[in-house]
């Protein structure tokens, strides 16, 4: 009908809640706009310019909104009363019925409060009418207040339900939420019978019959049924409440059906002036009732100034009550006035998308929407980038002024995917990728072809970001740049020692560096002179990060290179170096023996950050790095050794005395790990721990793994003497109980992230302690097998908690609806191993549970799970981006279909969310998977994990389907280090024949000449 798509005018200034489209979604959001002025007649323009309208509006509208929530509540039977509130409630609606109703009962001093149940009453014989006229049998639209409409979700017969019970809850409401003492019984009795007249045989029904079946000639009839008996309605029972004259009551009639009539005309208008015209017939029988369609654009054009000069006429009348009656011209100038000031209505939408403060990505949709907004109105709306492509709009200076700001905040990945829509988009974004300042593209490892046309020349190029694990040495001049200050390169196995030295040689103002894996495929060299001229180079580091074996390449000479380094060097990481290397690089007694007159420069002397991987921690190396970084404030020593380290090459009591010589440091970690070999630091005991507490009273944050002779004692210690701590990590502490979280309470800790894994001494009365520290945001107790249902009653009661990991304790079904409690703040969940967990966990963590934020979710090893909790899971529209049910047994085909099926409710998107799905080792899974595997399916998932036993060239086939996507079948843990929200990019359509199909349907395997270039093809979307 017609006022469903009235939006909040904007005259005056400040911020206002104005709803702007999108895909999916109407949403309010703060903008600030320009002032404009309502175009009131001569008599009232003065008052208007003293009238804050905004806050008129924007006020009321949040007052309907809460009492149509209560108006509506859910009840039994709950589906139907979803179905209602689905669509009274919709974002996108505007709320002019209830708005024209409470406007025209103040206008003759009614209380508001008197009009509301009115209000709502007329929002649900709205909304009930639009369910009626989006059905199949009527104008069948598949969309309505930018959301779908209701029949598409609900069903069509769910949807006759709704509106039919929408009617008689709206007089309901009127008799029994009306405050009597506001209106007396006979006026209510006036507003029931208006409104059932009003939406009758003789009013909106009629005109709708008369749409379908009636002739040209019906076509005021029909306008003034269809579309004006709603805003007549409206105005009249806002008169009725307040008690308006008889005579007053019929101006409100013929003003509000004149302004009902006035929108349609006037949205007529502008369609026809900007919409295509090759329209099919069944379009062209929707449009046949209006008056463009019967007389053309002109006459409509003359009723739409008759039906404006009518309207204000009537409120002429009413100009005895002042300021009362400004809100009612309101209605009148945005009808008239949207569709004939449209250059400031272009540049106003513009202006306020720049100002949205929400996610860049949506920005893009919001600016897509808005102008085919301005180009296309009435329930026919363009879609994406139809607006530059089906109407040949060229893009106005402003328009291409405001996409250019939006795309160059995107990353790269979104900016290619933007560039491949349309011709327009395309230039733009080849415009931007010669002056962005930030080029990160981790989630694909592209060839040198795919590179070389992204970067172009750019000297504003500071952030460059990159998986290299298709790249080598020809492709160092493609991106290394003068201009970096950021250079962050993974995978650079291809890679030999010259990507360091032709670092070090051009960018001299680098910042921060990381190298991944460089030269770790064989033949590949890294020499002590690449390193050298690296470190002469960037004069201005003050981050590094070298992720490759030292030892192997750079042993010789290595103390003294780092002489060199940058004076400014903060933070250093290096992945793989011995003790004795870094025990030479501090000590100066040690390694080669220089001339009695030689003067060593003190080495890192500003180091703050340390974080080394290494052979084994010794005491030699620990009392080096606390004797000589005086500035340390965070140490990090990890080591993995291959066998079992003697005395000398250990870290004992001694050795821990040495920490924090200086009293600087606030984040310690000391980790032993067992991917090598299962060791222990079994030269350390409790009275280490006492002597590393001494030192380390202001500790923030401590970490310890492997030390197996430390008991409670020992950790006691280090709780009851570091005041400020709020992170603590335990993994192997095997002498660990409850005993160290006894007494808790008592301290003035005040911990939010804990990590106690492998501590198989702790039960549930540990948990019970630990939850006192209530600001918990992450609990890791993976490992702790005696845990169990009362230990998720503790956890309960945490508000804050954000990551919870339970791999293998001994949780039941039961005990998982406990955290209920803290589900919808969770983020990250694991039960990986849980034995006892059965399809029934599903349903008792999520079924009733709304706005959740999971995004990861590890249902791995659970061997009673199975498609049923799977499917559980999809109806439960969980919002997961990644999802791990490795060696489920009973996991199969119908978990896959049901996934790639699921719909997420979400402010922008619908649709399967997944990024990560591990069904490594599931028994279920066959080759029927691998259909919804294949595209248009899962269109986000960019990690995908699968049994080895399936066949290889179907794997392959996959692969080559959806080149972005890394398919592992050799039981590797999924998952990228690099968070990335940018969901749904390089969603192309492939012209080439489908391998994948093709594979599947004939049952053959893929040879050699099916192979294809998909460089080549991904060449094709690259920005011109």
């Amino acid at each position: 009908m017609v006022f469903s798509l009235i939006a909040i005018p904007s005259p005056l200034t400040t911020t206002i809640h104005l709803p702007l489209k999108s895909p999916n979604l109407y949403s309010q959001k703060h903008i600030k706009m320009s002032k404009t002025h309502c175009s009131l007649s001569v008599s009232s323009q003065s008052k208007t310019a003293q009238f804050d309208l905004k806050t008129y509006w924007t006020t009321l509208i949040g007052e309907i909104n809460q009492e149509l929530v209560r108006a509506v509540p859910i009840q039994y039977p709950d589906k139907i009363y979803e179905a209602m509130r689905y669509s009274v409630l919709a974002k996108g609606a505007k709320r002019a019925p209830p708005v024209m109703c409470v406007a025209a009962c103040e206008l003759f001093g009614g209380n508001r409060l008197a009009a509301f149940p009115t209000a709502c009453a007329l929002e649900m014989v709205h909304a009930a009418s639009l369910i009626h006229d989006d059905l199949p049998c009527m104008d069948d639209d598949p969309s309505r207040r930018g959301q779908p409409s209701n029949h598409t979700i609900y069903g069509v017969d769910m949807a006759i339900l709704a509106g039919d019970a929408l009617f008689p809850l709206g007089f309901s409401h009127i008799v029994s939420q009306t405050p009597s003492d506001l209106v007396i019984e006979q006026r209510l009795l006036r507003v029931i019978a208006e409104i059932a007249r009003a939406v009758g045989s003789k009013g909106m029904a009629a005109g709708q019959f008369l749409d379908l079946e009636g002739g040209p000639n019906a076509v005021e009839f029909v306008q003034e049924k269809k579309f004006g008996e709603m805003g007549e309605c409206s105005a009249v029972c806002g008169g009725l409440l307040a008690g308006a004259t008889d005579d007053e009551i019929q101006r409100l009639r013929r003003y509000g059906r004149a302004v009902g009539v006035l929108y349609q005309v006037v949205d007529d208008i502008l369609e026809a002036k900007t919409m295509k015209s090759n329209l099919d017939e069944e379009e062209k029988r929707k449009k046949r009732k209006s008056y463009v369609a019967v007389y053309g654009v002109e006459k409509a054009i003359e009723v739409a100034e008759e039906l404006k000069a009518k309207a204000k006429k009537e409120l002429d009348g009413f100009e005895k009550y002042g300021d009362s009656v400004v809100p009612l011209y309101s209605f009148v100038d945005y009808a008239a006035d949207r569709g004939f000031s449209f250059g400031e209505s272009i540049q106003r939408r513009c202006n306020a998308i720049l100002t949205l403060n929400v996610k860049t990505t949506e920005k893009i949709d919001w600016f897509i929407f808005e102008m085919a907004a301005s180009y296309s109105h009435g329930d026919e709306k363009l879609h994406g980038s139809d607006l530059f492509q089906t109407t040949k709009h060229v893009p106005t200076p402003i328009e291409r002024t405001v996409l250019a700001t939006i795309i160059s905040k995107l990353d790269v990945a979104s900016i290619c995917s933007v560039a491949s829509t349309c011709k327009t988009f395309n230039a733009c974004a080849s415009h931007i990728l010669t002056f962005i300042p930030s080029f990160h593209l981790l989630d694909i490892a592209p060839s040198i072809d795919l590179l070389r046309p992204l970067l172009p020349p750019n000297p504003y190029l500071k952030s460059f970001r990159l998986d290299c694990a298709r790249l080598d040495d020809s492709a160092i001049n493609v991106f290394v740049r003068d201009s970096l200050q950021q250079l962050y390169l993974r995978n650079c196995a291809n890679f030999s020692g010259k990507l360091l030295s032709e670092i070090g040689g051009k960018c001299a103002d680098l910042r921060y560096l990381y190298l991944g894996s460089v030269a770790e495929k064989r033949g590949r060299a890294i020499h002590i002179s690449d390193l050298e001229v690296l470190l002469r180079g960037c004069t201005q580091l003050e981050e590094l990060i070298l992720m490759f074996d030292f030892p192997l390449f750079l042993r010789h000479n290595f103390a003294q290179v780092w002489a060199l380094a940058s004076e400014k060097l903060t933070s250093l990481e290096i992945g793989c170096v011995s003790s004795v290397m870094v025990t030479e690089l501090l000590s100066p007694s040690l390694g080669h023996h220089p001339s009695p007159n030689h003067f060593r420069p003190p080495i890192l002397p500003s180091i703050q950050k340390l974080c080394l991987s290494v052979d084994y921690i010794t005491d030699t190396m620990v009392s080096a790095i606390s004797s000589v970084l005086v500035s340390l404030t965070h140490l990090d020593l990890r080591d993995a050794p291959l066998i079992e380290p003697i005395s000398a090459y250990d870290l004992t009591n001694c050795g821990l005395q040495q920490i924090n010589q200086h009293g600087k440091l606030k984040h310690l970690s000391l980790v032993r790990s067992q991917e090598f070999l299962f060791t222990y630091f079994r030269r350390v005991n409790d009275l280490g721990m006492l002597f590393m507490a001494d030192n380390c009273a202001n500790m923030e944050s401590i970490c310890l793994g492997g030390f197996c002779r430390v008991t409670d004692a020992g950790f006691k210690t280090i709780l009851h003497s570091c005041s400020s701590l709020y992170k603590l990590r335990v993994s192997y502490g095997t002498h660990l109980s409850d005993l160290v979280f006894h007494e808790i309470s008592a301290t003035s800790l005040s911990l939010t992230h804990v990590s106690l894994r492998w501590c198989n001494l702790l039960t549930n009365h540990a948990i019970k302690n630990l939850v006192s520290n209530t600001h918990l945001k992450v609990l890791d107790l993976r490992d702790c097998k005696h845990l169990g249902d009362v230990a998720l009653r503790s956890i309960s009661t945490l508000p804050e908690l954000k990551i919870l990991l339970l791999d293998g304790s001994n949780i039941s079904d039961f005990g998982l609806s406990y955290l209920r409690g803290v589900i919808n703040s969770l983020v990250s969940l694991s039960v990986r191993g849980c034995k006892r967990l059965t399809d029934k966990c599903i349903s008792a963590l999520f079924e009733g549970s709304s706005k959740l934020e999971l995004q990861q979710l590890d249902l791995s090893n659970l061997p009673n799970l199975s498609d049923n909790g799977v499917l559980t899971l999809a109806k439960c529209r969980v919002p997961i981006s990644e999802l791990r049910m490795r060696q489920c047994p009973l996991i199969g085909d119908t978990s896959v279909m049901a996934l790639a099926s699921m719909h997420v409710d979400e402010d922008r998107w619908h649709g399967c969310r997944l990024r990560l799905l591990d069904l490594y080792n599931c028994g279920g899974i066959t080759q029927l998977s691998f259909w919804w595997l294949k595209k248009p399916y899962f269109p986000r998932l960019r990690w995908l994990g699968v049994t080895g036993s399936v066949s290889r060239d179907i794997v392959d086939a996959l692969s080559r389907n959806r080149p972005f996507l890394h398919v592992a079948c050799q039981a590797e843990e999924l998952g990228s280090n690099q968070w990335d929200n940018s969901f749904g990019l390089y969603t192309h359509d492939y012209d080439e024949v489908d391998e994948l199909e093709q594979l599947l349907e004939e049952g053959e395997y893929i040879d050699e000449e099916m192979e294809v270039d998909n460089d080549a093809e991904l060449m094709e979307y690259l920005p011109l």
